[in-house]
């Protein structure tokens, strides 16, 4: 196996030029590893060794190709499954195990072209055996109709990876990750008591070193270099002829230090800053330039789905739903807009709250309507009637609320003739409020006859549900 791993870490350079956009990558390394759970003994920490293969798929997200190896032993001392090692003379058992795990994994960068993280869940199969503490027979073990069977499977395992890399140059990369694996028991076929006593969990933590290759070469061809042999042996002569006459005619002259050669620009196709190679949005228009994230795609600060650059309105309230420009929609008018609307069909004109339904704050206190009367008059003058009209959509909403009306006469004439105008005035409020459809067993008026001072010519409205 290890001669494997150096072959291809030896060969991956020839597979891409040193001016390409990778799309794929190859690597291998060292970790460890070990079963969890299961009865004792537990088995400890040991050493373990992986391949992977990945591929790009699209943006953030990538498919990898997981090959692992390594052989556990168990140990009769320990007292958890976090021990590393294992003495010879406590041994009774070891477990060889051979994994490929096709992971789905997502991508995301911490400092631009040089920290990420990653995370991913995948599944694959885990070709294993329980063996003696040498490693060399197959331990027997009861099967599930009670005959002796070997203690080997190939079975389904799942499981999450988590882990971080670190981008050494274009075309290397170091990453270290953890893996959990859990054996799922499909393909075993053991007793009942074998299987509630086997570790039914594998863990795993590695460090890979990893070549990127593939994508867009931009090698030269060597077509051009080819000469005609003997054509150039005549160059060379003359060429070095040349050169020996130079040298004895020209003045000494001190060496120039050799510059370093050119570096190779990056590709960017759109030309946003940020190189193919970790560009996610690989075709950003020429007018996204300057409003970009550290991705290469464009920047939406209030989350609407509207780019900064195309969105009229770009600080919004996060969750609102908004028009093709990214301005806010308010179906029903009341200043809440919809998606963040309890109440969007709120009729227009009525206070509401911040969730968009009404604020039954009004029917808490008592309302004063102010009404310019003129003496000895009942009749409502135009302010009122439009402060009725906005109660009048309120009752309509709250239907259990019910209103007292209290109508008061002038200051001046007897007590008798005030009582009466009070009452006509009260009246008048309910006959109102009736025609804009508000039931009148919901309204109560009364009058009280002379203003008081504190009231003039108003018409007071208390309400109670």
């Amino acid at each position: 196996m290890r001669r494997i791993v150096i072959l291809i870490l030896f060969i991956i350079p020839s597979l891409g030029g040193a001016n390409t956009t990778p799309l794929y990558s190859i690597g291998a390394g060292p970790g460890a590893g070990n079963l969890l759970g299961g009865r004792p003994p537990w088995f400890t920490i040991s050493p373990l060794l992986q391949c992977q293969l990945e591929a790009r798929l699209k943006g953030h997200w990538f498919l990898a190709l997981t090959f692992a190896s390594g052989k556990n032993y168990d140990d009769s001392s320990a007292r958890t499954n976090f021990k590393f090692g294992s003495d010879k003379n406590t041994r009774s058992r070891s477990h060889v195990s051979r994994d490929l795990i096709l992971t789905f994994k997502y991508r995301k960068d911490i400092v631009a072209n040089e920290l990420s993280l990653f995370g991913g869940f995948g599944g694959g199969i885990s070709i294993w055996a329980f063996k003696d503490k040498e490693g060399e027979s197959i331990l027997p073990v009861e099967g599930p109709h009670g005959e002796t069977v070997n203690f080997s499977a190939t079975e389904i395992i799942i499981g999450p990876s988590v882990g971080l890399e670190y981008q050494l140059s274009a075309r290397w990369r170091l990453s270290l990750e953890s893996r959990i694996s859990y054996l799922t028991g499909a393909g075993s076929e053991f007793a009942e008591a074998v299987e509630d006593a086997r570790p039914p969990w594998k863990a795993a933590i590695t460090v890979n070193l990893n070549y990127l290759f593939g994508g867009r070469s931009q090698s030269l061809s060597q077509n051009d270099e080819r000469r005609h042999p003997a054509k150039q042996q005549s160059e060379e002569r003359d060429t070095i002829s040349t050169i020996i006459g130079q040298n004895l005619l020209a003045a000494p002259t001190v060496p120039k230090p050799a510059s370093s050669p050119p570096v190779a620009p990056q590709l960017d196709s759109d030309n946003d800053g940020i190189p193919d190679f970790s560009d996610f949005c690989p075709g950003t228009e020429s007018a996204v330039r300057g409003k970009i994230d550290i991705n290469g795609c464009p920047i939406d600060t209030d989350c609407d789905g509207i780019p900064d650059y195309r969105d009229r309105c770009p600080d919004n309230i996060i969750g609102g739903i908004v028009d093709k420009e990214g301005c806010p929609i308010d179906s029903d008018g009341d200043g809440v807009p919809d998606g963040l609307d309890d109440c969007p069909g709120s009729v227009s004109g009525l206070t509401v709250n911040s969730s968009g339904c009404l604020d039954d704050g009004i029917f808490a206190k008592a309302i004063i309507i102010p009404v310019r009367y003129r003496p000895g008059s009942f009749e409502l003058d135009p302010g009122a009637i439009s402060r009725l009209d906005t109660l009048a959509l309120a009752m309509k909403v709250v239907t259990t609320a019910k209103m007292q009306i209290y109508g008061y006469g002038d200051d001046s004439g007897n007590t008798e003739e005030n009582l009466t105008l009070s009452q006509k005035r009260a009246n008048r409020v309910k006959d109102y409020l009736v025609s804009r459809g508000i039931a009148g067993d919901r309204l109560t008026p009364t009058g009280r006859g002379p203003r008081p001072s504190n009231i003039g010519d108003n018409i007071e409205l208390r309400f109670n549900r």
